[in-house]
This record gives C-alpha cells, structure tokens and sequence, in this order.
C-alpha cells in the first residue's frame, strides 16, 4: 500500500481515480471545492503539509479552455510547482496525466512517435510535461500518461454529443472509408496507475482500450440500446471542409481517425463494451424514448 497525494480530486478523472485507489491505497486528496482533504484555491499554493509522508504524488490537474495566460498557468505552472513541492518532501514518484493533444493531428500513435503539437492547448501541455521532469530531478520517478478522448463518469462530453444526436436523429454522416479512433474508459485509469506505481515506470505510457471504433461501429452501439434504426451517410471528404474551416479541433475529433498503441495492454474493458455500457447509461440518463 502507497501512500498517495491526488491533485485535481474532484475533477471527473480525479474522483474515479479517488474512489478505485483508495480501496487498496491511503489517498489524500486536493480540490478547488467539494469533499477533500485539503482545500486550495490555486493548485500553485498547495500548502507543504499535504505532502508530508506522500510516496506518490498523482496529477489530474489540466485545461483545454481558456486564454494562452489560462492554459499556461494550469498546465505548465501547476505541474511545475507540484514537482518542486514534491521534490523538497521526498516524495518518489509523480504520475502525471496529460494529453494525446501533444502529437498533434498524427493518425497512428505509438512509443516511438515524436510529439508535434500544433495548438495552443497541445503546445501547453508539452511545456508542462518538461517543466515537471525539470522541476523533479533525478530523485523523482516521473511517469506521464498521455490518453486520447477519456469516457465515463461525467468525461467524454463530445462523445455524449454524438451519441445523443445519433439517436435523436436517427443519423449521421461519415466520410468515405470512416473513422477509426481510440479512446479510454475512465474504469480504466486505475489500474494503469497502479501498474506505473508498482513497477516504478519513468517516462511517456500510452493508454487506451482494446480496440478501435467507427462511427459506423458507435451507430450500431446506438441502435442496439435505442432500439432504431441509426443510418450513417457516406460522403466526400470535400462536403466536409466547410466544418474544417469553422472548427479544425471539432472536425478532427469527429472526421480524423487516431490510433494509439497502448503501453500496457489488455488493460480493464474493450472498447467495444465500455462504449457499450456508456451508451445505455446516457440513453438512460436522458430518458430517451423511441
């Protein structure tokens, strides 16, 4: 058993990871509000006590919303001065999460690709990246978790969009030869930390589900809970650039596939069947009737 600080506790990530590790760890918790610990109102001024007796330090803190001042202070601030905190108690390691967002737009994903951020919020979380492994030193075991699109528990907002459109209006529209994409159940980020913990692993670990999915393969995930008849619509890419244009990140996130080769695998659930219960609980929750 570890004795673990959680940054960014009551953040959706935060509190699934809360409630999975406490059940085989000791977990102290940090938030901005709510039920924890320790009460900060900038993750910048954690009091130095919260660190005391800490073996792992566990970063959930990260924005994608906001100005260049916002995202520099949350992603690359913050983790900094998490790390020299953490340094200065002698805490071992720090796990940090960040984002697939620091490979830009590449299609396939896997250890040896280099990162190429190309928007402000992937710029920012690269910095913040390397300003923790600077800030850590060689006395801190520094693991970083770089997962695509997070669903579950409150996460994967653009994908509970999609589905709820689907099945609303019965359609959507792909582009010839769809999508293929990654993505993490957030059932699935414990026991990825309690493997980086338990094997003391430095460095970038790659995380999603077994498999891939299609929007032709999510329509069929749809139509199976709602109970109609999804149809997806295949057109040309150029139909699609007027969405390109409006919204490179929207567009990416719907018509670009991304594939990512986990470091760990056969980790948790598939794919297929966490997006499975996703979709009946969110049909479910919305009281959907067809």
């Amino acid at each position: 058993m570890a004795n673990l600080l959680l940054i960014g506790a009551t953040s959706s990530l935060g509190a699934r990871l809360c409630a999975d590790l406490a059940t085989r760890h000791s977990v102290r918790t940090v938030g901005r509000r709510g039920n924890v610990n320790v009460l900060v109102k900038d993750y910048r001024t954690v009091p130095a006590s919260a660190f005391d007796q800490i073996d792992v330090l566990v970063n959930c803190v990260g924005t994608h919303a906001g100005s260049v001042d916002t995202l520099h202070q949350v992603n690359v601030e913050v983790p900094r001065e998490l790390a020299r905190q953490a340094r200065a108690a002698g805490v071992g390691q720090i796990v940090h999460f960040s984002s697939l967002k620091v490979y830009g737009y590449e299609e396939r994903i896997d250890e040896t690709t280099k990162p190429r951020p190309n928007t402000e919020y992937g710029h920012s979380k690269l910095r913040g990246e390397n300003a923790l492994v600077e800030e850590a030193g060689p006395e801190i075991t520094v693991s970083i978790v770089r997962p695509p699109a997070i669903y579950g528990g409150g996460s994967g907002s653009n994908i509970a969009r999609l589905v709820r459109f689907m099945a609303r209006r019965g359609f959507f529209v792909a582009p010839y030869g769809d999508v293929r994409r990654s993505f993490a159940n957030i059932e699935n980020m414990a026991p990825v930390v309690e493997q980086l913990i338990a094997a003391r692993s430095p460095g970038v670990t790659l995380v999603a589900d077994r498999g891939e999915m299609t929007l032709a393969g999510l329509a069929r995930l749809v139509q199976k809970i709602a109970r109609r008849r999804i149809r997806v619509y295949c057109v040309p890419r150029q139909f699609l650039l007027p969405l390109r244009i409006l919204s490179r990140s929207l567009y990416n996130s719907l018509f670009e596939s991304q594939i990512v080769t986990p470091t760990f695998q056969n980790v948790g659930k598939s794919l297929e069947d966490g997006l499975l219960e996703f979709v009946r609980s969110l049909l479910q929750e919305q009281e959907l009737k067809f």
